[in-house]
């Protein structure tokens, strides 16, 4: 019974991530970091295959599964790349901040090497899987939990010191995401670790661990559309350059109030025309329509408009949006196509933005003028 239940468990895994994966992948004008995140998605499953082939005592297949297996080595670094392209850094392949990874992957060919060298290599892998450890196997566990832990820390990190820079001007949903992201990697290893000492070693790995995996990239899929953080590469472009036209523009800007007035009576030409009702606009295209530098239209909303940008035009676009739900009979349109005519790209965004607001979700809202 408990090695059915762990097969289908793992089977399971094996479809859900492959699912999740090739979405991330196959989207339509692809950017590179669905890509990135669509592998960090895929790897996995050489785990769960590798699972299989031990469950169903599959000789021949599982010293290819075993191989592939530690694929997953290279997780922690794709988070790494992952979560630089986020935050607008250059990524930095000979920093020595990653000295940890090529070393634990000169081991691993070194490991690889040993394992290509037994003659039993079946007996070799049930004897680890019997808890018959090797120093090397030991060595390389310690290594990958390492590199996870420590790619982790140093991804959050990064993002904070990012946040100065990027928290007034930068749509925060997807600085939120980011942190999520790597919240839940660090979470996953963790909660591993704890599995593995507390618990007996099949239950860790069979069952535990697939189903704690599905959760958690779960949990980072949904966050990621819920956050509308999965780009295509015109929207990966201008979050990126907006991310460093701010950087570059902060330690810029020392013009006065009063230097604004005629961008500003731009601004509030370009409000009453209702430009905040396409759903495309961003700061880069905005400052174009308006002939002003980006990081200074940035500085405008900050000094003059007591807020960011996009809170500034999300709010304009609640308050459009407000007029429409209190005719929303007359208009003839459902919640979803209010929230898509006052400028909003999805429901769960203008959903997210209303309640934020209002403190009411917009069918709260129109509830309450029927009172």
């Amino acid at each position: 019974m408990e090695y059915t239940l762990s097969t289908i468990i793992n089977f399971t895994v094996i479809l859900n991530l492959l699912v999740m994966g090739l979405f991330l992948l196959l989207r339509n004008k692809n950017s590179i970091t669905n890509i990135v995140l669509g592998l960090i998605f895929l790897l996995p499953i050489f785990n769960y295959v590798f699972n299989l082939a031990i469950l169903q005592k599959n000789s021949n297949m599982l010293p290819t599964a075993f191989v592939l297996s530690h694929l997953s080595f290279v997780l922690p670094f794709l988070s790494y790349i992952y979560t630089n392209y986020f935050i607008g850094k250059k990524l930095r392949f000979k920093s020595a901040k990653h000295i940890l990874f090529y070393l634990s992957v000169c081991y691993l060919i070194y490991f690889l090497f040993l394992f290509y060298l037994n003659d039993d290599k079946a007996k070799f892998i049930y004897n680890l899987k019997n808890g018959n450890f090797t120093l090397s196997f030991v060595i390389l566990n310690f290594i990958f939990l390492g590199n996870n832990i420590y790619y982790a820390l140093l991804n959050i990190s990064q993002i904070n010191k990012a946040k100065k820079y990027l928290k007034a001007n930068i749509d925060q949903n997807k600085i939120h995401f980011i942190l999520i992201f790597n919240y839940a990697l660090l979470s996953l290893t963790l909660i591993s670790v704890f599995s593995y000492l507390i618990l007996p070693p099949f239950i860790a790995e069979f069952i535990i661990m697939p189903i704690l995996m599905i959760i958690i990239f779960f949990i980072v899929l949904f966050s990621a559309r819920n956050c509308e953080s999965l780009f295509t590469r015109m929207q990966l472009a201008t979050f990126i350059k907006e991310s460093k036209i701010v950087k570059e523009g902060k330690t810029i800007i020392t013009e006065k109030i009063y230097d604004y007035k005629l961008p500003i009576e731009k601004i509030n030409n370009e409000i009453k025309d209702n430009i905040f009702l396409d759903n495309s606009l961003t700061l880069t295209s905005f400052s174009v329509k308006i002939a002003v530098k980006p990081y200074l239209l940035s500085q405008i909303f900050k000094s003059h408009y007591k807020t960011n940008f996009y809170d500034f035009i999300n709010k304009k676009r609640i308050g459009y949006s407000i007029g429409l739900l209190k005719e929303i009979e007359k208009n003839k349109l459902s919640i979803e196509g209010v929230g898509l005519s006052s400028g909003f790209n999805s429901r769960v965004s203008y959903y997210r933005n209303f309640k934020k607001s209002q403190g009411v979700t917009p069918k709260e809202f129109i509830k309450s003028l029927k009172v």
